[in-house]
């Protein structure tokens, strides 16, 4: 089957798990992948721009595209994609390549699959016998306990086995979850879509086939072939309150310069935090009123923005005092992603939330701290202070939730 690297020069890519920050050439093969002008998914499908079936390579071109979408060089507006062609569009190109799947005959129970050793083995034989020889190879050493000696051949098969095939074996625990004692793996979350989410605690978790996509909050659970290495159970700090749509923290593109971009590092990403918070408790105002919040609360969360706002400014205005200029915010789609959902998801987001905005807060007391900058320290006394206000009032909104639930 197909899978497909996908190149944007000027903007991360969202395809079932983001990998915040990355110009660079990733991989996405799912079944389905389906892309903006810019290298974004989109949760709107009327604005989808290009669709792509990994299955059989087969894509559409939303009628009117611009810039013209080209496979190979000549315009189209949809056809087959083989081994080795490049679909183009802007400065946006896909470029086409085999992996080993299962045969698309080969009916799987992934439960029943997963459910023992034997079972698992059982299956393998199944897929050696249908000629799918890495994917089997891969299956058996994933089930198993990792040595150096099987994650280096894993290693070896992670580019030639299907991405989706190497989540479902994989048997790996959960990390950086906030409790003590996980009893989750992999193979034992809900399959709705990437990220999954986990039973023994409702988060999202996302599944990491390289270390460096580990480096962002939240839940994971790494590919056996990736080595584990101890920072990876630290907490990834979330400035502001995180943009979750379908289980994913959305942030909009940084654009700078690139004389600037090496100083966007650290503070861009900050800002880009505090710019999705921004649309963060826009979004969690319209569901409170939905719920007939107090205006207490309502009011609350509207000054929670107004801070946000602030500290998206407070923070360009940092980042232009150190010399990088001319920065400046790309669209946000997943501010008007569909706002209704269960009232325990939204509450799990909230409480989610707080811990982010302690997290937040204490990083900031630690950059005050450390700062010889007077005006680095003003700035990051300011962040903590408000911070830990929004963490109070995220644990406020909890409370008042669970009351309406029961």
């Amino acid at each position: 089957m197909l899978v497909f690297d996908v190149v944007s020069p000027q903007a991360p890519v969202l395809l079932g798990y983001r990998p915040a920050g990355h110009s660079a050439a990733r991989r996405f093969d799912f079944t389905h992948l389906r892309l903006q002008a810019d290298g974004r998914a989109q949760h709107e499908p009327s604005l989808i721009f290009v669709a792509v079936d990994a299955r059989n390579g087969s894509f559409t071109v939303k009628q009117g595209a611009d810039p013209v979408v080209h496979l190979n060089g000549v315009a189209t507006t949809g056809g087959t994609m083989r081994e080795g062609d490049r679909l183009t569009w802007g400065q946006v190109e896909v470029r086409a390549l085999a992996v080993e799947a299962p045969p698309a005959s080969m009916a799987i129970d992934w439960p029943a699959v997963l459910a023992s050793a034997e079972s698992r083995a059982v299956f393998c034989d199944q897929l050696e016998a249908s000629g799918a020889v890495r994917c089997a190879e891969y299956a058996r050493l994933a089930g198993r306990p990792v040595d150096a000696q099987a994650q280096a051949r894993l290693a070896q098969l992670l580019p030639e086995v299907w991405r989706f095939f190497r989540v479902q074996v994989a048997k790996t625990p959960i990390r950086r979850c906030g409790l003590e004692q996980c009893p989750g793996t992999w193979e034992r979350l809900e399959r709705t879509n990437l990220p999954a989410k986990c039973h023994a605690c409702a988060g999202s978790v996302m599944f990491c086939s390289a270390a460096d996509e580990v480096r962002q909050p939240g839940r994971f659970a790494l590919d056996p072939a990736v080595p584990f290495e101890e920072w990876m159970n630290h907490s990834m700090v979330q400035k502001g309150r995180p943009l979750m749509v379908d289980g994913v923290s959305e942030t909009a593109v940084l654009r700078a310069p690139p004389a600037t971009r090496a100083l966007v590092e650290s503070l861009g990403q900050a800002a880009r935090a505090e710019h999705a918070s921004v649309a963060t408790f826009a979004r969690t105002l319209c569901e409170l009123m939905a719920l007939g919040a107090p205006l207490e609360l309502l009011e609350r969360t509207q000054a929670a923005l107004a801070d946000e706002v602030r500290h998206v400014e407070l923070t360009l205005r940092q980042l232009e005092r150190l010399g990088a200029r001319g920065v400046a915010f790309g669209r946000l789609p997943a501010a008007v992603a569909p706002l209704r959902r269960a009232l325990a998801e939204f509450v799990e987001d909230v409480r989610a939330g707080a811990r982010f905005e302690q997290e937040a807060t204490d990083e900031a007391r630690r950059e005050a701290a450390n700062t010889t900058d007077p005006e680095l320290r003003a700035f990051y006394e300011v962040i903590a202070g408000d911070e830990a206000r929004h963490a109070q009032l995220a644990l406020d909104t909890v409370t008042w939730l669970e009351a309406q639930r029961d």
